[in-house]
């Protein structure tokens, strides 16, 4: 009867481990490598397929684009790919950790990923963004590289006046937050 306990055992062991083994062939290795993947390098990689395929870009459109990466990503899937914080500026949401990481041309924690340029343009000094490195696209879901995608595809040529504008258009979560909160009396003094 041992014996027999034994095979059973066996046989169901055996077959565990063989339904994971196929289910390490439709993506759970891709899902447990970006899960355990740390967020600089996530945000880095978003940061450099941005930068590769809107060009010239400039810090305000970068943060706009990656703003609304995470907006898109919340509405479809419930959480952010970046998981950065936004806060609720005058000209639309910023992500303070990156926009200090990137405005000083002092980049620390994104430096493998970016660089970043001072250009004068019509009189008006700007960051341009250029890419350091090449995009990992195996750090992420197959549904994080359709949103990154359709996000980059939809608002890629919008001027960054019109993302601006897109961003703070009534109803946007940015309007919202901003009469929410009041912000609009402080926005006018600054």
């Amino acid at each position: 009867m041992a014996a027999k306990n034994e095979t059973i055992l066996f046989t169901i062991s055996f077959k565990i481990l063989t339904f994971l083994n196929k289910l390490t062939n439709f993506g759970v290795q891709r899902i447990l490598k970006a899960m355990k993947t740390n967020h600089i390098e996530i945000t880095g990689n978003i940061l450099v397929y941005i930068a590769s395929q809107v060009q010239p870009l400039y810090i305000t459109k970068l943060l706009k684009l990656i703003y609304l990466i995470d907006e898109h990503s919340v509405s479809k899937t419930g959480v952010p790919i970046t998981w950065l914080d936004y806060k609720a500026w005058q000209f639309g949401p910023v992500p303070p950790f990156l926009f200090n990481d990137v405005s000083f041309n002092n980049l620390h924690y994104f430096s493998p990923f970016i660089s970043v340029t001072y250009e004068e343009t019509n009189g008006i000094k700007e960051l341009r963004i250029k890419t350091q490195a090449h995009f990992d696209e195996g750090i992420f879901s197959i549904n994080q590289l359709k949103i990154i995608e359709s996000v980059i595809k939809t608002f890629k040529n919008f001027s960054t006046s019109k993302l601006i504008e897109y961003l703070h258009k009534e109803g946007s979560l940015w309007h919202t937050i901003v009469k929410e909160r009041n912000l609009e009396e402080r926005f006018l003094y600054n």
